[in-house]
């Protein structure tokens, strides 16, 4: 069983950054909440691959349900460097 949650994802770009996409299934680390990291599994919804530096709609798969409001803003990681951010989406 998992959770789901639908979310802008934005991929950071620049010096120091990710340089190649990701795709469909990637499985970064999210700060759910202070101190918390967890895995979750990105589903892209209307591409097979997001690039540096682009944003879409898509839905993160969690293990365990996390409490999550519309708005939040989520940084995940790829070990200790942020890769981009997702903001939460109303259901």
């Amino acid at each position: 069983m998992s959770f789901r949650v639908r979310a802008m994802l934005t991929l950071y770009s620049g010096a120091g950054k990710r340089q190649t996409p990701f795709h469909d299934g990637y499985r970064p680390l999210f700060a759910v909440r202070e101190g918390e990291l967890a895995s979750g599994m990105i589903e892209l919804q209307d591409r097979s691959e997001l690039r540096p530096g682009e944003a879409a709609v898509v839905n993160v798969r969690f293990v365990r349900r996390h409490a999550f409001a519309a708005g939040m803003r989520i940084q995940f990681f790829e070990a200790a460097e942020p890769l981009g951010h997702v903001e939460v989406l109303p259901e």
